[in-house]
């Protein structure tokens, strides 16, 4: 852990660099201050012991990665900004995301499976048909349509979440 003074000597030597980086990359005076700050609370809380050859790049790449990540998350916040307006319920601005993912999920249905798996999942999923009337209609077994029902959800599952249902 650095004491005190060496601290105020690191503060004193590179902070107009710090600044001047942060300020060409976020273009900000106040969010470039915060991050010069942040990274020297961040080493006061720590164990980190710099030398004096390597603090430079050191602290220069730390202003780089904090000016980074707070422009990626000026990024998300301004996504949902744009897809949920503040001023719109939260079930309204639900109900606009489910339809959307909805929206997304016939899509895929309709261009990746198979003509006769995407009426079936229609059938199912759209009409609230039965397996049997399912079969009557297209004049198939239950077990077929019970087939083609299992390989979409199989298929949507692996598309739309792909980290919990991957191949394995």
């Amino acid at each position: 852990m650095q004491d005190q003074e060496e601290i105020e000597r690191l503060f004193r030597t590179h902070r107009e660099r710090m600044l001047l980086l942060a300020k060409m990359l976020l273009k900000d005076e106040e969010d470039s201050r915060d991050v010069v700050s942040e990274v020297f609370t961040d080493i006061i809380g720590s164990d980190l012991v710099l030398r004096p050859a390597e603090a430079s790049a050191y602290l220069l790449a730390c202003v780089r990665n904090k000016c980074l990540n707070l422009l990626n998350r000026h990024r998300v916040a301004e996504r949902v900004r744009r897809l949920l307006p503040v001023d719109a319920p939260m079930a309204d601005q639900l109900a606009v995301v489910d339809k959307i993912r909805l929206e997304q999920l016939w899509q895929y249905v309709d261009t990746a499976l198979t003509p006769q798996t995407a009426r079936v999942v229609r059938l199912r999923f759209e009409e609230r048909k039965t397996y049997q009337e399912i079969a009557d209609q297209l004049a198939i077994s239950t077990t077929a349509v019970y087939k083609h029902l299992a390989q979409a959800v199989r298929t949507l599952r692996q598309c739309f979440n792909p980290e919990k249902y991957g191949e394995t």
